[in-house]
């Protein structure tokens, strides 16, 4: 394919109708989008702000992330850490039948300021809309609409992590249409379901409050989980409370990376009372990527576990497990407090002074006794799943009745906006997050092989989530 000339680009950008940007995303197998209106200092000199956090991401899929230092620093002075991954960006182009990969796209994070940027979207792409992205020619213009089509989970045609980019001149004709038919999210984006015809709520935080109360004047909801296909059935498992909560929002699950209802991800949790009282929440639930837990495979797990766990007391035998052959390493573990049982255990952070000034190499590890490194946690590890939360968050507590397989929703709601990775590593350090292993191991007598469960929690209590975020709200419901 030769290289199109830019006013012939430009042509077919400024004809395209909202039916024909949905029609083509939804031909490579994409259910929504990301929409982003972009400003004078939008181009691919100066990247295009995501946000201040990786959890202003918007569900846009990116690779395993990298730590660097940076090469420059916007104020001057010594380098500073960065991490990056890569995105699997395409163009689309005049032509239908293709897509051009821009194959050094990537999400760039820099702590120190804290900004998230998408970077290298023209780099080594043969056929892209550089004129409008280049700041040498309209890459400053005020009012282009950037739209990340985002492959569904079960699409056919393509990966489930591909991204397809389109960007509309100000002048398009679609351009402003898909910008009111989206939901406004983090980082300046909005969401657009590409099969939504309404413009979305122009309030997602009223809209979600007022969902709230309408479902607190339910009452009583029995306990169910939504599929897929939108049928509810009935469901009393430990999670029901969560799944219960998001089928009355009417959230079918589907795996994604993404917010649930309107830009908002919905936490629920039970609670005791709406002042805070209640189980701690997990936040994040890593494997660590360093120590003996990691050392020779399965045989490295099993040291680790004879070294710190606890055998579980004899009580009824079988013949798939004799007496005293479960181990379990359990309880929690705070920065900087010894853990004295059953082994003494120590968790530290390595490489962090405050939430904005931390290493790239830095990380979390849990030390024994001689200070020999039994598990540890890489910042890049913990970023990795970080990046899977929201920067905005809605908690739910919930009173549950197991007895009868209900739960209702309590008199308030928990907003919490904007949030950050060296929140939770300051939490870390002061101790509203801790770590809070559930790994077991059991030797089945069987087949004279050890079985493991692992379960590494980082966990807060509902009464420390505040500190993790930069605004956080306790809403009463009518």
């Amino acid at each position: 394919m030769g290289r199109i000339p830019d006013i012939d680009y430009g042509r077919w950008l400024n004809d395209l109708t909202v039916d024909g940007i949905r029609d083509r995303l939804a031909d490579l197998g994409c259910d929504r989008a990301i929409v982003k209106r972009l400003s004078q200092n939008h181009n691919s000199k100066n990247q295009i702000y995501v946000g201040k956090d990786l959890t202003e991401l918007n569900g846009l899929p990116i690779g395993p992330l990298s730590a660097s230092e940076s090469t420059s620093s916007k104020h001057g002075g010594p380098t500073k850490p960065k991490f990056q991954a890569p995105v699997a960006l395409s163009w689309l182009v005049p032509d239908s039948s293709v897509t051009v990969p821009a194959p050094s796209t990537k999400v760039i994070y820099y702590p120190q300021y804290p900004e998230v940027r998408l970077s290298g979207f023209l780099k080594g792409c043969p056929e892209s809309p550089a004129f409008l992205m280049s700041p040498d020619a309209r890459g400053k213009d005020e009012g282009r609409i950037l739209i990340l089509g985002l492959a569904a989970e079960e699409g056919d045609t393509c990966p489930s992590n591909s991204v397809f980019a389109i960007v509309l001149p100000p002048e398009a004709r679609a351009a402003e249409a898909v910008w009111e038919l989206a939901t406004p999210a983090e980082g300046g984006f909005r969401l657009w379901s590409i099969g939504q015809a309404e413009p979305a709520s122009a309030d997602p935080r009223r809209s979600l409050i007022s969902r709230a109360s309408e479902i607190r004047g339910r009452g009583w909801l029995p306990l169910t989980r939504m599929l897929p296909d939108g049928s509810v059935i009935s469901y009393n498992a430990q999670n029901a409370h969560g799944y219960t909560i998001e089928a009355a929002f009417g959230v079918r699950p589907n795996g994604r990376a993404e917010p649930d209802f309107e830009g908002w991800e919905l936490k629920s949790h039970v609670s005791a009372s709406g002042s805070g009282a209640g189980s701690p929440l997990t936040l994040l639930t890593p494997e660590p990527d360093g120590g003996m837990y990691l050392t020779d495979g399965q045989t490295g797990l099993l040291s680790f576990m004879l070294a710190v766990g606890h055998r579980v007391p004899e009580q009824k035998s079988s013949a798939s497990q004799p007496f005293g052959t479960k181990w379990y390493f359990t309880g929690a573990h705070q920065v900087g407090i010894v853990n004295a049982k059953p082994t003494p255990t120590l968790l530290q952070l390595s490489g962090f002074t405050d939430a904005q000034t931390f290493d790239a190499q830095g990380h979390v590890e849990l030390l024994g006794p001689g200070q020999n490194v039994l598990a540890s946690w890489s910042f890049s590890k913990l970023l990795d799943h970080w990046k899977t939360k929201h920067a905005s968050t809605c908690y739910l507590p919930v009173e549950l009745d197991r007895a009868n397989n209900r739960l209702r929703l309590k008199d308030e709601i928990w907003v919490a906006e904007g949030t950050r990775f060296g929140l939770f590593l300051d939490g870390l350090c002061r101790g509203d997050v801790f770590y809070d292993p559930g790994t077991s191991a059991t030797l089945m007598g069987s087949t004279g092989q050890w079985r493991f469960k692992r379960r590494n929690q980082f966990r807060a209590k509902p009464g420390n989530l505040a500190s993790l975020y930069d605004s956080f709200v306790k809403i009463p419901l009518a």
